[in-house]
């Protein structure tokens, strides 16, 4: 693992697996590379068909190991984060909840869910239908795909729904995926085209890091029916929500709306853009509102 080679290491930690089934460490050794590999593959700039497969096939080996480990013993609270990030994986945040409720050691009454951008649009709407949680934050959520729809550049927005039927009928097919970019500038087949988006977002990327900025197109078909911005009037839980004024990817308007008349809902208005909340002082002011709330609504016991 070390030295980058997740596979070779998993082979090694199955064979150890074979020889003793019952033992806890190489089976939880055998899940963790499994997950591991299969987050290694999806971060692939252009995954094969045999990636895409690879994935499934892992994902599907680390789930069934972390289950039967976490069915066994209680106490193996790696199980249960390992379940909850796969479920997280595939979008089933409902049961990343339900598992972190399970653990012994959590207080299933102070579980707090938080997201930005399109994340921040996946826990408004979390919190619309999970009375159960503590609380919710959400900065420059993604709250209507018509709104971001729009905002993207009308050409950029052709090139990405023609590139997406391709991606379908390549999935249909069984071959490779077809892919647009996530930021791009101008014109690009991608999802995010505002001046301030490609430079914004690739300036979030560490120097060296590993990254691929690009998502299989089919994705771009998705965005425009998904509003959590309908499900925020039925938030009943205390819910913090950190706008940016000049927001250019996920228009403020439709979330400023949806918040009024919510008295469950703390919304703030910042006067910044999409990427600027993740670094400086924008990024200090507005986790300093965070942190005052969560203090205030899931106070830390002493």
């Amino acid at each position: 693992l070390m030295n980058d080679e997740p596979e070779l290491a998993y082979g090694w930690f199955d064979a150890v697996l074979q020889a003793m089934p019952g033992e806890v460490a190489p089976k939880l050794a055998v899940a963790g590379t499994a997950e591991l590999i299969g987050r290694w593959l999806s971060d692939e700039s252009d995954p094969s068909e045999w990636s895409v497969d690879r994935i499934t096939d892992m994902y599907h080996v680390a789930a069934q190991n972390y289950h039967d480990l976490w069915l066994t013993d209680h106490s193996i609270v790696t199980a249960a984060f390992g379940m909850a990030r796969l479920a997280v994986a595939r979008g089933d945040y409902d049961a990343a909840i339900e598992y972190a409720k399970s653990l012994d050691d959590v207080d299933a009454a102070r579980i707090v869910v938080w997201g930005s951008s399109f994340s921040g649009g996946h826990a408004l709407t979390l919190a619309a239908r999970q009375p159960g949680l503590a609380a919710a934050v959400s900065q420059c959520p993604f709250t209507s795909g018509p709104a971001s729809l729009l905002a993207l550049d009308p050409i950029s927005s052709v090139k990405v729904t023609g590139r997406a039927v391709a991606d379908i009928a390549s999935s249909a097919l069984h071959r490779d995926p077809v892919l647009v970019g996530l930021a791009g500038h101008g014109h690009d087949a991608a999802l995010m085209t505002a001046p301030d988006a490609e430079p914004g977002y690739l300036s979030l990327v560490p120097d060296g890091a590993s990254f691929t900025n690009s998502v299989t197109a089919r994705a771009g078909l998705a965005i425009p029916f998904y509003s959590p911005a309908r499900h925020m009037r039925r938030i009943g839980i205390p819910t913090f929500v950190a706008i940016c004024e000049t927001d250019s990817v996920a228009p403020p308007g439709p979330t400023i709306r949806a918040a009024q008349g919510n008295p469950h809902i703390t919304a703030k208005v910042y006067p910044y853009g999409h990427f600027d909340i993740y670094v400086g002082d924008a990024f200090e002011d507005v986790v300093a509102d965070e942190l005052a709330f969560l203090r205030d609504v899931v106070p830390v016991s002493r």
